[in-house]
């Protein structure tokens, strides 16, 4: 069996999701009436929103082949890291103010993506939408980095360390699915290995980033 066909398995991101859930369900089990608030509903909502995506746009699911239903989790995937991003760095601000400026910074990769699209047609034709792919994870690197420079400098040092952590972790993500989609694209003899290095950012998105997340910005946010 090639790595590619094993990254295609419709059950294997549901896996991910599942066991990110559960593990998360026993992180706020352990720790019950304590912590923070926001922290605590951002894990329960983001574990369902995580497991959800992975089933709904898989081939498990008559939506699966929802161009829609995907962009809508995509965006809101970059929401949970912007939203958590953004209450670490101002853990006493509003959560309002917090989820609209993280919004913002949500949409913005998928409107600069759509903007080259139509600036190059030809590029984004046909069926294969490797190269969409690979054009969103450019521009969300070049996104991240300009967030973790203008966004996440306010507060004490320990704040802006979970901030960039944060980030890094974001980042590295889109890094590894970047270049394993440039390996799919533009190196057939590396082909099957860019599926194969594309199991680590799928682990990380669908299975570390939510138990991670609480890890980090729990002992930081006090409400």
């Amino acid at each position: 069996m090639t790595l590619e066909a094993v990254t295609q398995a419709p059950w294997l991101l549901p896996a991910f999701a599942a066991a990110s859930a559960v593990l998360s369900g026993a992180l706020l089990a352990k720790h019950a009436g304590t912590g923070s608030r926001f922290v605590n509903i951002w894990v329960a909502a983001f574990a369902a929103t995580t497991l959800a995506d992975a089933f709904l746009t898989s081939k498990l699911s008559p939506l699966g082949g929802s161009t829609a239903m995907a962009i809508f989790f995509v965006i809101l995937g970059d929401f949970r890291l912007f939203l958590l991003a953004e209450k670490v760095a101002r853990p006493l601000g509003p959560s309002l103010t917090a989820a609209r400026r993280a919004l913002t910074f949500a949409f913005i990769t998928p409107v600069l993506q759509r903007g080259v699209a139509f600036l190059l047609p030809e590029h984004f034709a046909g069926k294969d939408l490797r190269f969409t792919f690979l054009t969103y994870e450019v521009i969300c690197l070049v996104t991240l980095a300009v967030y973790a420079k203008r966004s996440t400098r306010e507060g004490d040092d320990a704040h802006v360390a979970v901030g960039d952590r944060l980030i890094g972790f974001f980042a590295l993500q889109y890094a590894l699915w970047a270049i394993a989609d440039a390996l799919i694209l533009y190196a057939p003899s590396f082909r099957d290995i860019g599926f194969g290095l594309r199991l680590i950012p799928n682990v990380m998105y669908y299975g570390v980033f939510v138990p991670f997340g609480y890890a980090q910005a729990a002992p930081r946010v006090s409400k």
